[in-house]
């Protein structure tokens, strides 16, 4: 299993691939080499295959948040916004103080056109983890899309406080100075964002 994960980090799929698939057969009971297999296949982009090792491991461990979650991955790669909302669901119930959980959600319900079901979403992501920068620049931008200019603007400012060093928080944060025709402050974000 360390190995695969290593490889994975390096980003040679085919080689973790295989290592989950020579751990899978050493502990076959266990559900978590066949999210890992779903997962490497959902990033290699074989969505038919990666369902197949993800329901496996839904039926070795049908109360797994992780496995549910790379379910909905995947199924929202394919577009299928339906079952993906269903499984971030799922695992939002089995582990609701993960972040990602929601942030997963807010996004297929932002594609489904539900921008305030987005938002609120977005906004349980922020109360679990208020120190997580993307968190905060979904929201902003969930408020933004629905006119809501200062509350994006809170939202920005927050997520380039969190990552002062990452030029899009800024960028984001000048862009809504615009909008609002605050141009001077505009200028000075979008300067920090170089």
């Amino acid at each position: 299993g360390e190995l695969a994960k290593t490889l994975t980090e390096k980003g040679k799929l085919r080689e973790a691939l295989h290592q989950y698939h020579q751990a899978s057969k050493l502990a076959p009971a266990d559900g978590i080499y066949h999210i890992h297999i779903g997962a490497t296949l959902r990033e290699l982009g074989e969505h038919g295959r990666a369902t197949v090792a993800l329901e496996k491991a839904l039926a070795l461990q049908g109360n797994s948040a992780q496995a549910h979650y790379e379910m909905g991955l995947t199924h929202h790669a394919r577009g299928e916004h339906t079952k993906a909302a269903a499984e971030y669901k799922k695992a939002i119930g089995l582990e609701p103080e993960r972040a990602g959980y929601y942030i997963a959600l807010s996004k297929v319900l932002y594609e489904k056109h539900q921008g305030e079901k987005a938002t609120q979403v977005l906004q349980k992501a922020v109360a679990l983890s208020s120190s997580d920068p993307t968190a905060h620049l979904q929201l902003g931008t969930a408020f933004l899309d629905q006119g809501h200019l200062e509350d994006a603007l809170a939202e920005y400012h927050q997520a380039a406080a969190l990552a002062p060093k990452q030029a899009t928080y800024h960028r984001h944060v000048g862009s809504v100075l615009c909008k609002m025709a605050r141009y001077r402050q505009a200028i000075k974000s979008l300067q920090e964002a170089t």
